[in-house]
């Protein structure tokens, strides 16, 4: 349900004039029932034999190298709460949000850069995170997220 509610509002803020659908038997029938009534022309197609299933394994993996690399070069910042707007994730709840990643958004709304939480002082509101080189004055709004990512992965400049 959470990845029709995701392809709902995703079809709706951007209004694609059609949207290819590539899926192993009906994967996606559950996500895109009810697109066939709207404007947009939905085309489902079968994903070839020849490209391979990845494994969860396989796929963590991929995303942990991703990780390390884009953290690679990355320097710690503070931010005070005081200072940004915060959203939260529907399940950040204050506590335990070490190594949890947020979205670093200027005041458009569009995303400067992703950082991984490495302290936080909810007493202080303000948090400690690592992120890639960035201008701090830039981000006037925080997104924490609910993905948390294993900090020792990533090398420490």
């Amino acid at each position: 349900s959470a990845a029709a509610a995701l392809w709902w509002t995703v079809q709706r803020i951007l209004k694609p004039a059609s949207i290819l659908a590539v899926q192993r038997g009906n994967e996606l029938k559950d996500i895109l029932v009810g697109f066939e009534f709207l404007d947009t022309k939905l085309e489902m197609i079968n994903c070839p034999q020849e490209i391979p299933m990845k494994s969860s394994l396989a796929r963590q993996r991929y995303r942990q190298k991703q990780f390390a690399e884009y953290f690679r070069e990355s320097y710690v910042y503070n931010i005070s709460f005081t200072k940004v707007a915060v959203q939260r994730s529907r399940i950040s709840d204050g506590d335990n949000l070490i190594n949890r990643l947020l979205a670093l958004r200027d005041g458009n709304g569009t995303d400067l850069a992703i950082g991984v939480i490495t302290d936080w002082r909810q007493s202080h509101n303000t948090v400690a995170f690592r992120a890639p080189k960035l201008d701090i004055t830039r981000v006037h709004c925080v997104v924490i997220g609910d993905v948390s990512i294993d900090i020792s992965l990533i090398k420490q400049t």
